[in-house]
């Protein structure tokens, strides 16, 4: 049975380091996984999130090595077979992950025995993981085997298969089970013109454009509808110009990849996650003083538009001397904000596209004079996300409201009145969220009474170090 921790009010004070931005890191550490030599990572210092890790271990299965030290992530590219057998000892390797690794072996026969060896790539219940690596592995080993658990047990190969047309093959394994992702992918691609017959997630894209500049000719994608996220594109075309390889484009559904190009190893600064500080932004904007470090201001991410709309609920960001970044007093009463197409009187906050924001939002509209109309939110990405999102709506409406708040759900809106605070003493629950588990921390401490919070440990999901970082700011909690 998962715990249950008590949360009391408490005064939040000091400074915070978010973990790694998922997306920035994980192309971040498959570019440096293709690099010839030794690639330095600097990341957060804390532990890795769990899609993190399993992106650390889908490039160990396609040859490429890496070992974290505090805020330092080393990754020798495979490329190199030399380069690797330098490194093996200092990596730890054991002898038979080298050959795993691509070691030379003189051996023929253990070599022709290596090759028949299909790298595993374990996506657990992530499909961002099975995305970007499908084409890696594909260029790389010539297809892989990808077991996955959770919402990835139903996955749909149709939009892979129609992708792939003629250049790779799907065969299920693990005798059919429907509880569970289990599947070989064969194949090899050759250079050449890559349709997208339908859309298809940004990593997916992302994973298709990291493989295709390795090819020995040029590639070409043509997309039948626009990319889903132009924001997750644009970082993962910055990422591979950073490492050596270069895209360009044709509008908005068209890229041309050059062949034969080769990702170069180099230093790299990983920045923090915006919508993981975007609670502690929240809660800065409602009187505790939190200062979050690690945020870059010409960030690519596109949650970073937090600190904007923050603003248009009358708050004032400010830069810490340590150059971390908090929120100041209200520059202006909330409710005194042009309505834009809004009804009169109401703020209106649009979140439509930004799903991962709408906890931090309803939260500091919650606690804000006035009325805030919050949009929000429709998904612009896969159809099959819509219900997840509608599911968040009612889950931050519901679970604030517990503690005191005053929100009304209209259509895909968040009506909120604002109180002056929340009573709190309520039982809660993360409805195994990171989202709304780390929404509710902050909430209760703004509290009046403690609460009880079920699921709190759905945060280390995306954010390893959360309660130890909340408590160290002076969050108070115990086990239930």
């Amino acid at each position: 049975m998962e715990e249950k921790y008590r949360i009391y009010p408490a005064r939040l004070k000091g400074e915070v380091a978010l973990p790694a931005e998922i997306d920035l890191a994980s192309r971040a550490i498959i570019c440096a996984a293709w690099g010839a030599g030794a690639s330095a990572l600097t990341i957060d210092a804390g532990g890795l999130a769990p899609d993190l890790q399993r992106i650390l271990d889908g490039i160990k299965a396609l040859g490429a090595l890496w070992q974290k030290e505090g805020e330092r992530l080393e990754i020798i590219g495979c490329r190199r077979s030399d380069d690797r057998n330098r490194w093996a000892d200092k990596f730890n390797v054991r002898k038979d992950d080298r050959a795993r690794s691509g070691s030379l072996q003189r051996d023929k026969l253990q070599e022709d025995k290596l090759k028949e060896q299909m790298p595993l790539i374990a996506c657990g219940d992530c499909q961002a993981v099975f995305d970007l690596f499908l084409p890696l592995a594909l260029v790389r080993s010539g297809g892989g085997r990808f077991t996955g658990a959770g919402d990835l047990a139903g996955l749909d190969l149709t939009p892979y298969e129609k992708a792939f047309s003629g250049l790779a093959a799907f065969r299920q394994l693990g005798e059919g089970r429907r509880d569970a992702l289990d599947i070989e992918v064969t194949g090899r691609f050759t250079p050449g013109r890559f349709l997208m017959p339908e859309q298809v997630s940004p990593a997916f894209l992302s994973g298709l454009l990291l493989a295709l500049p390795l090819l020995k000719g040029d590639s070409q994608i043509f997309m039948s509808q626009e990319p889903a996220s132009r924001e997750a594109i644009e970082m993962t075309l910055r990422l591979m110009a950073e490492f050596g390889c270069q895209v360009s484009r044709r509008g908005e559904r068209e890229f041309l990849i050059p062949g034969r190009q080769r990702y170069q190893s180099r230093k790299f600064i990983i920045e923090g996650d915006y919508s993981l500080a975007a609670c502690y932004l929240a809660a800065s904007a409602l009187g505790q003083e939190i200062e979050v470090q690690g945020l870059a201001g010409a960030s690519l991410q596109e949650n970073r538009v937090i600190l904007n709309l923050l603003a248009r609920q009358g708050k004032r960001p400010c830069q810490g001397p340590n150059g971390g970044v908090s929120f100041g007093e209200e520059q202006k009463e909330a409710g005194s904000l042009p309505a834009a197409n809004g009804t009169a009187g109401e703020a209106l906050v649009d979140c439509r596209l930004w799903p991962d924001l709408l906890p931090p939002l309803a939260l500091s509209a919650a606690l804000t004079p006035g009325i805030t109309r919050i949009q929000g939110p429709a998904s612009k990405e896969l159809p099959g996300r819509q219900k997840a999102e509608e599911q968040l709506l009612f889950a931050v409406a519901e679970e604030l409201n517990k503690l005191g708040a005053r929100i009304e759900v209209e259509g895909k809106d968040l009506l909120i009145q604002g109180v002056t605070a929340l009573a709190g003493g309520a039982t809660v629950s993360s409805r195994g969220d990171c989202r709304i588990a780390l929404m509710l921390a902050l909430a209760i401490s703004l509290s009046e009474q403690p609460a009880i919070l079920e699921q709190p440990l759905a945060a280390e999901r995306c954010y390893p170090d959360f309660w130890q970082d909340y408590r160290r700011l002076g969050g108070l909690t115990e086990v239930v």
